[in-house]
């Protein structure tokens, strides 16, 4: 915005202001500034009878009937009027003004700021002018490096990457992290950010049964930064052994995600081995490192996380080590896998999962996971299924082979809201070979179908809940084939093979339903 657009409302609000003042001087003047005391002057043409006795005025010949009338108060209340008419006028223009625009929208970007940190970051009312007046492209190259480098450094109550700073300053830069590709200036205070890591488990699980972590990585480097993970897991007591006596031990885990900042990270699903009846306390120590994917920050078409067309320069590019960070968790093992929740079968709740699965679309693009499930869960959100979890893994195959597995697992019923449902899903496994020969006019005969089953350890993810849908059934595959690329996956593990996309799949679209 220009220096102009700036400085004619700033005149005008500062010319309405010394109006006003001069309005109230004037007012006060006409009824307090010429008092008659030492003055003795004629009470109707104000002429000087300092010097003339008597009580006729030699200029005009009123005559007074009191002495008192030559030393009262002269008072002009027509130019008082006039000065209380045009104050009041301009008041109730710049109320109105305010009460549709309010007083925020005529302070001056730099000045918001400023005072950012004082006003509560851009959860506050200044702070969502900053994003309106971001929104409608009115902040300068200059400004927006300022707002940028003021929200990277949080203020002193909130440093990054805390939670009182995500919600003041971080999700602002998610949202418009995407617009500072290619600027240094801008890119350098994202890159000075640390990222956020933390890591959730169940309060409770069976014995003999694999713990799973949830590991959710926030950062808010540009796009295109590609981000390594070291966890070596650890119990914090070191009298923690087996049942034979020897000391438990985890192995450290590699795992990867991607810089396509579009769409927002899931968790991470880490396990962990099956651990002894008791309360434990576990310690995971987290290494990130970083690099930058030139291919995927230019946005070039098919550039995904998962290495997808990646360049050789960008695959030898060395890793930047960013930080250390250690998570404690603890835990609690007890019981068995049925008594943390009952089984739960009935014809109602059977038609209902195969609504979820019924209209599934199945479509294949290029990249890695070309095939993608839709799923309707909300078919789940009724009273059948009230306290009930839902775990399943989802199978793509051909004959008894699986050319797909994807585990998902949520909070059913009614009663429910929807940020306490713990969405959650992986891809447990991917033939690519096989996946590749999956075509709409063989479906049938090469017997490709899709397969649902139950698993009680996958609906312990999901949370609390008195009992968990079992159930197995399979359904004709819907099959529909999109010329966009699949979406890239979030995350991989060391080991993982990567496969390129098509040459001829455009960059994939958001939209549509909710596809895994």
């Amino acid at each position: 915005m220009s220096l102009f657009t700036y400085a004619l409302p700033l005149t005008i609000w500062v010319g309405t202001l010394i109006v006003c003042l001069l309005c109230v001087y004037a007012a006060w003047r006409s009824f307090f500034g010429d008092r008659g005391t030492g003055k003795r002057r004629c009470p109707k043409c104000w002429y000087d009878l300092a010097y003339s006795p008597g009580m006729t005025c030699g200029e005009c010949g009123h005559t007074a009937q009191d002495e008192r009338e030559f030393t009262r108060t002269r008072r002009r209340p027509f130019v008082a009027l006039s000065a209380i008419s045009i104050c009041v006028t301009l008041v109730l223009g710049v109320n109105d003004q305010m009460n549709q625009k309010g007083i925020i929208r005529h302070i001056p970007t730099g000045l918001l700021i400023w005072s950012l940190p004082i006003m509560g970051g851009m959860d506050s009312p200044v702070g969502r002018d900053l994003d309106r007046r971001a929104t409608q492209r009115q902040l300068t190259q200059s400004q927006w490096e300022r707002l940028v480098a003021r929200c990277a450094s949080g203020d002193w109550l909130h440093s990054p990457p805390s939670a009182g700073w995500v919600s003041n300053y971080g999700n602002f830069i998610t949202n418009w992290r995407n617009r500072f590709i290619g600027d240094p200036k801008l890119e350098a205070s994202l890159l000075s950010i640390p990222p956020r890591v933390d890591a959730r488990t169940r309060e409770a699980w069976p014995v003999e049964t694999p713990i799973v972590v949830a590991v959710r990585l926030d950062d808010w480097w540009p796009s295109g930064m590609e981000c390594r993970v070291r966890a070596t897991p650890r119990l914090a007591s070191a009298s923690a052994r087996e049942s034979d006596g020897t000391p438990i031990s985890f192995d450290s885990l590699t795992f990867f995600r991607g810089g396509d900042t579009r769409f927002r990270p899931s968790p991470y699903a880490m396990y962990l081995p099956p651990l002894p009846a008791g309360d434990h306390e576990i310690v995971i120590d987290f290494a990130v490192e970083r690099r930058r994917i030139d291919s995927a920050s230019s946005g070039a078409s098919g550039a995904g996380p998962d290495g997808a067309t990646l360049s050789d320069a960008d695959n030898e590019a060395e890793w930047e080590p960013v930080g250390t960070h250690s998570c404690t968790i603890t835990t609690r093992i007890e019981g068995t896998l049925a008594e943390m929740s009952q089984p739960v079968s009935s014809e109602a709740l059977n038609m209902l999962m195969a609504q979820v699965f019924g209209n599934a679309v199945r479509w294949v693009g290029g990249g890695r996971s070309p095939v993608r499930f839709g799923i309707n869960a909300p078919v789940t959100f009724d009273t059948p299924f009230d306290d009930t979890a839902v775990g399943v893994s989802v199978e793509l195959v051909r004959g008894e082979e699986v050319a797909r597995r994807l585990n998902l697992w949520w909070i059913a019923g009614a009663d429910v809201t929807d940020n306490k449902r713990n969405y959650g899903f992986e891809i447990n496994h991917e033939n690519l070979e096989l996946l590749r020969q999956l075509e709409a006019g063989t479906i049938e005969s090469d017997g490709w179908v899709l397969r649902i089953r139950s698993d009680p350890a996958l609906a312990l993810r999901a949370g609390k809940a008195e009992r968990y849908w079992q159930g197995e059934f399979t359904t004709p595959i819907n099959l529909r084939v999109s010329q966009t690329q699949a979406p890239p996956r979030m995350w991989w593990t060391e080991g993982d093979a990567v496969e390129p996309p098509k040459d001829d799949a455009p960059e994939s679209r958001r939209g549509g339903r909710r596809s895994f």
